[in-house]
Protein backbone atom coordinates (compact mmCIF):
# COMPACT_ATOMS: atom_id res chain seq x y z
CA UNK A 1 0.00 0.00 0.00
CA UNK A 2 1.19 3.41 -1.19
CA UNK A 3 -0.06 6.41 0.00
CA UNK A 4 -0.02 9.93 -1.52
CA UNK A 5 -0.85 13.26 -0.97
CA UNK A 6 -2.42 16.10 -3.61
CA UNK A 7 -3.49 19.38 -3.68
CA UNK A 8 -6.97 19.91 -5.46
CA UNK A 9 -8.08 22.41 -7.73
CA UNK A 10 -11.50 23.28 -7.80
CA UNK A 11 -12.66 22.33 -4.80
CA UNK A 12 -15.78 24.46 -3.25
CA UNK A 13 -18.00 22.92 -1.16
CA UNK A 14 -19.05 19.89 0.36
CA UNK A 15 -20.87 18.58 -2.77
CA UNK A 16 -17.37 18.80 -4.47
CA UNK A 17 -15.73 16.42 -1.91
CA UNK A 18 -18.65 13.58 -2.34
CA UNK A 19 -18.11 13.96 -6.30
CA UNK A 20 -14.28 13.60 -6.16
CA UNK A 21 -14.81 10.70 -3.81
CA UNK A 22 -17.18 9.12 -6.02
CA UNK A 23 -14.84 9.28 -8.91
CA UNK A 24 -12.03 8.46 -7.64
CA UNK A 25 -13.50 5.54 -4.62
CA UNK A 26 -14.01 3.21 -7.78
CA UNK A 27 -11.05 3.48 -9.61
CA UNK A 28 -8.80 -0.27 -9.29
CA UNK A 29 -5.71 0.30 -7.41
CA UNK A 30 -7.55 2.41 -4.79
CA UNK A 31 -8.11 1.70 -1.57
CA UNK A 32 -8.98 4.57 0.39
CA UNK A 33 -9.86 8.43 -0.20
CA UNK A 34 -9.78 11.22 2.04
CA UNK A 35 -10.79 14.73 0.86
CA UNK A 36 -9.80 17.63 3.43
CA UNK A 37 -12.07 20.67 2.02
CA UNK A 38 -10.35 23.52 4.30
CA UNK A 39 -6.86 22.75 2.79
CA UNK A 40 -8.41 21.47 -0.66
CA UNK A 41 -6.02 18.66 -0.32
CA UNK A 42 -6.89 14.81 -0.74
CA UNK A 43 -4.68 11.82 1.06
CA UNK A 44 -5.26 8.28 -1.25
CA UNK A 45 -3.86 4.88 -0.41
CA UNK A 46 -3.09 2.93 -3.47
CA UNK A 47 -2.83 -0.68 -3.81
CA UNK A 48 -1.00 -0.18 -7.21
CA UNK A 49 1.10 2.12 -8.64
CA UNK A 50 -1.18 4.52 -10.82
CA UNK A 51 -0.06 7.51 -12.69
CA UNK A 52 -2.01 10.88 -11.51
CA UNK A 53 -1.89 11.79 -15.48
CA UNK A 54 -4.20 8.46 -15.82
CA UNK A 55 -6.33 9.76 -13.48
CA UNK A 56 -7.03 13.58 -14.93
CA UNK A 57 -9.42 13.01 -17.54
CA UNK A 58 -12.17 11.50 -15.15
CA UNK A 59 -11.61 14.23 -12.86
CA UNK A 60 -13.55 16.73 -15.17
CA UNK A 61 -12.98 20.07 -13.49
CA UNK A 62 -10.81 18.51 -10.46
CA UNK A 63 -7.15 18.66 -10.78
CA UNK A 64 -4.61 16.80 -8.45
CA UNK A 65 -1.63 18.24 -7.76
CA UNK A 66 1.20 15.71 -6.16
CA UNK A 67 2.64 17.14 -2.78
CA UNK A 68 5.11 15.43 -0.16
CA UNK A 69 4.41 14.45 2.91
CA UNK A 70 6.28 17.27 4.59
CA UNK A 71 4.21 19.96 3.06
CA UNK A 72 1.16 18.43 4.36
CA UNK A 73 2.22 18.28 7.48
CA UNK A 74 3.08 21.51 7.51
CA UNK A 75 -0.19 22.32 6.25
CA UNK A 76 -1.91 20.27 8.78
CA UNK A 77 -0.16 22.02 12.20
CA UNK A 78 -0.62 25.06 10.74
CA UNK A 79 -2.73 27.10 12.99
CA UNK A 80 -5.34 29.55 11.53
CA UNK A 81 -6.50 32.59 13.10
CA UNK A 82 -9.46 34.12 12.42
CA UNK A 83 -7.70 37.28 11.10
CA UNK A 84 -5.54 35.06 8.38
CA UNK A 85 -8.53 33.23 7.61
CA UNK A 86 -9.91 36.31 6.99
CA UNK A 87 -7.16 38.41 5.37
CA UNK A 88 -8.26 38.78 1.88
CA UNK A 89 -11.59 40.42 3.27
CA UNK A 90 -9.76 42.28 5.98
CA UNK A 91 -7.29 43.83 3.19
CA UNK A 92 -10.11 44.59 0.60
CA UNK A 93 -12.31 46.41 3.53
CA UNK A 94 -9.27 48.36 4.82
CA UNK A 95 -8.42 49.49 1.20
CA UNK A 96 -12.07 50.39 -0.08
CA UNK A 97 -11.96 52.48 3.90
CA UNK A 98 -8.89 54.44 3.18
CA UNK A 99 -9.58 55.39 -0.90
CA UNK A 100 -13.11 56.33 0.08
CA UNK A 101 -12.15 58.42 3.24
CA UNK A 102 -9.16 60.31 1.10
CA UNK A 103 -11.53 60.67 -1.72
CA UNK A 104 -12.72 63.94 0.31
CA UNK A 105 -9.29 65.20 1.34
CA UNK A 106 -8.18 68.01 2.62
CA UNK A 107 -11.47 67.32 5.12
CA UNK A 108 -12.39 70.88 5.17
CA UNK A 109 -15.86 68.91 5.72
CA UNK A 110 -16.29 65.44 5.77
CA UNK A 111 -20.05 64.15 3.91
CA UNK A 112 -20.31 60.94 5.40
CA UNK A 113 -23.14 60.32 2.98
CA UNK A 114 -20.76 60.89 -0.02
CA UNK A 115 -18.56 58.88 1.68
CA UNK A 116 -21.29 55.93 2.16
CA UNK A 117 -21.93 56.26 -1.72
CA UNK A 118 -18.48 55.55 -2.15
CA UNK A 119 -17.78 53.17 0.02
CA UNK A 120 -20.95 51.01 -1.09
CA UNK A 121 -19.83 51.97 -5.02
CA UNK A 122 -16.49 50.20 -4.42
CA UNK A 123 -17.65 47.35 -2.42
CA UNK A 124 -20.32 45.93 -4.82
CA UNK A 125 -17.81 46.85 -8.25
CA UNK A 126 -15.03 44.61 -6.13
CA UNK A 127 -16.98 42.21 -5.34
CA UNK A 128 -18.58 41.60 -8.38
CA UNK A 129 -14.95 41.92 -9.93
CA UNK A 130 -13.90 38.49 -7.61
CA UNK A 131 -16.81 36.46 -8.53
CA UNK A 132 -16.71 37.20 -12.49
CA UNK A 133 -13.30 35.62 -12.22
CA UNK A 134 -14.64 31.91 -11.98
CA UNK A 135 -18.22 32.82 -12.30
CA UNK A 136 -19.52 28.99 -13.10
CA UNK A 137 -17.34 28.05 -9.63
CA UNK A 138 -19.23 31.23 -8.11
CA UNK A 139 -22.29 29.76 -8.87
CA UNK A 140 -22.13 26.32 -7.83
CA UNK A 141 -20.62 27.45 -4.51
CA UNK A 142 -23.41 29.87 -3.69
CA UNK A 143 -25.96 27.05 -4.33
CA UNK A 144 -24.98 26.13 -1.68
CA UNK A 145 -26.65 28.02 0.71
CA UNK A 146 -28.53 30.97 -1.12
CA UNK A 147 -32.68 30.60 -1.28
CA UNK A 148 -32.63 31.63 -4.49
CA UNK A 149 -29.69 30.06 -6.21
CA UNK A 150 -30.60 27.34 -4.70
CA UNK A 151 -33.74 26.51 -6.47
CA UNK A 152 -32.83 28.55 -9.91
CA UNK A 153 -29.13 28.15 -10.79
CA UNK A 154 -29.07 30.99 -13.32
CA UNK A 155 -29.28 33.65 -10.28
CA UNK A 156 -25.55 32.60 -9.27
CA UNK A 157 -24.91 34.09 -13.04
CA UNK A 158 -27.25 37.27 -12.39
CA UNK A 159 -25.80 38.06 -9.27
CA UNK A 160 -22.59 39.59 -9.72
CA UNK A 161 -24.12 41.42 -12.30
CA UNK A 162 -26.76 43.42 -10.66
CA UNK A 163 -23.59 43.60 -7.62
CA UNK A 164 -21.55 45.50 -10.53
CA UNK A 165 -24.79 47.56 -11.85
CA UNK A 166 -25.28 48.76 -8.20
CA UNK A 167 -21.87 50.30 -7.92
CA UNK A 168 -22.35 51.42 -11.40
CA UNK A 169 -25.30 53.20 -10.03
CA UNK A 170 -23.37 54.31 -6.57
CA UNK A 171 -20.37 55.68 -8.55
CA UNK A 172 -22.45 57.61 -10.82
CA UNK A 173 -24.54 59.21 -8.34
CA UNK A 174 -27.75 57.70 -9.83
CA UNK A 175 -29.02 56.35 -6.73
CA UNK A 176 -32.66 57.00 -5.57
CA UNK A 177 -35.34 55.95 -3.42
CA UNK A 178 -36.42 52.74 -5.59
CA UNK A 179 -33.05 51.57 -6.33
CA UNK A 180 -32.44 51.61 -2.79
CA UNK A 181 -35.49 49.90 -2.08
CA UNK A 182 -34.74 47.33 -4.33
CA UNK A 183 -31.19 47.26 -3.12
CA UNK A 184 -32.76 46.16 0.18
CA UNK A 185 -34.55 43.71 -1.20
CA UNK A 186 -31.74 42.36 -3.04
CA UNK A 187 -29.28 42.67 0.42
CA UNK A 188 -32.11 40.57 3.04
CA UNK A 189 -32.95 37.72 0.55
CA UNK A 190 -28.99 37.22 0.16
CA UNK A 191 -28.32 37.50 3.98
CA UNK A 192 -31.10 34.97 4.80
CA UNK A 193 -29.28 32.09 3.43
CA UNK A 194 -25.91 33.01 4.77
CA UNK A 195 -27.83 33.01 8.36
CA UNK A 196 -29.79 29.83 7.77
CA UNK A 197 -26.82 28.21 6.91
CA UNK A 198 -24.55 29.55 9.77
CA UNK A 199 -27.70 28.62 12.10
CA UNK A 200 -26.92 24.92 11.10
CA UNK A 201 -23.12 25.01 11.37
CA UNK A 202 -22.69 24.10 7.61
CA UNK A 203 -19.02 24.35 6.54
CA UNK A 204 -18.93 25.64 3.64
CA UNK A 205 -17.57 28.07 1.33
CA UNK A 206 -18.41 31.72 1.63
CA UNK A 207 -18.77 32.95 -1.67
CA UNK A 208 -18.85 36.64 -0.82
CA UNK A 209 -15.15 37.21 -2.82
CA UNK A 210 -16.27 34.23 -5.66
CA UNK A 211 -13.75 31.29 -5.04
CA UNK A 212 -10.78 32.92 -5.90
CA UNK A 213 -10.40 32.61 -1.68
CA UNK A 214 -10.82 29.74 0.70
CA UNK A 215 -12.97 31.91 2.55
CA UNK A 216 -15.49 29.76 5.32
CA UNK A 217 -18.62 30.79 5.61
CA UNK A 218 -18.81 32.40 9.35
CA UNK A 219 -20.86 35.44 11.75
CA UNK A 220 -18.11 37.63 9.82
CA UNK A 221 -20.58 37.12 6.39
CA UNK A 222 -23.59 38.23 8.27
CA UNK A 223 -21.85 41.61 9.93
CA UNK A 224 -20.46 42.30 6.36
CA UNK A 225 -24.66 41.80 5.03
CA UNK A 226 -25.91 43.84 7.59
CA UNK A 227 -23.18 46.43 7.19
CA UNK A 228 -24.35 46.99 3.58
CA UNK A 229 -28.06 46.72 5.28
CA UNK A 230 -27.55 49.61 7.68
CA UNK A 231 -25.85 52.06 5.12
CA UNK A 232 -28.93 51.43 2.10
CA UNK A 233 -31.31 52.01 4.66
CA UNK A 234 -29.83 54.86 6.27
CA UNK A 235 -29.34 56.65 2.80
CA UNK A 236 -32.86 55.70 1.72
CA UNK A 237 -34.04 57.48 5.22
CA UNK A 238 -31.97 60.48 4.22
CA UNK A 239 -34.04 60.68 0.31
Amino acid sequence: MTEKYFDIEGLTCNGCVKKLKSILEPISGIEEVRVDLNNKEATLLFSKELEISSLQPSLGKYKLRPKNKLQLHENQNQKDTFISKYKPLFVIFGFLLLITVFVQFPFHSFDWLKWMKHFMAGFFVTFSFFKFLDLKGFSLAFSQYDIIAGKWKVWGSIFPILELLFGILFLTDSINSIVLAVLLVFLIISTIGVVQSNLRGKKIICACLGTVFNLPMSTLTIVENLLMIAMASFMLAMQ
